[in-house]
């Protein structure tokens, strides 16, 4: 399916996977972006490390684009230093 939403991801079919707290990881990233969506791995409540290996989990399954979910809250951890030492091109949702 082309159009536009799906080339400016780089994903073959318009579907985003919720990057759900506790349930997205790596793994269901992956999968999803393998099957032409557009994986997400849910942040939130997780510590930095966590996200580190997710993120290395997810690139080491799969050479499509995926994402993570990161919110912003008072005294939480900033999820773009995992991004930035893994060198990942993933997107931020």
């Amino acid at each position: 399916m082309k159009n536009r939403f799906c080339e400016m991801l780089g994903i073959r079919y318009p579907i985003i996977q919720g990057g759900m707290a506790w349930s997205s990881d790596g793994t269901l990233a992956a999968a999803v972006s393998n099957a032409g969506g557009a994986g997400i791995i849910g942040t939130g409540g997780r510590t930095t490390e966590w996200v580190e290996e997710e993120i290395k989990k997810a690139k080491s399954l799969t050479d499509k684009p995926f994402g993570d979910h990161r919110r912003r809250q008072p005294g939480t951890v900033d999820r773009t230093d995992a991004q930035s030492r893994n060198q990942s091109d993933s997107r931020s949702t």
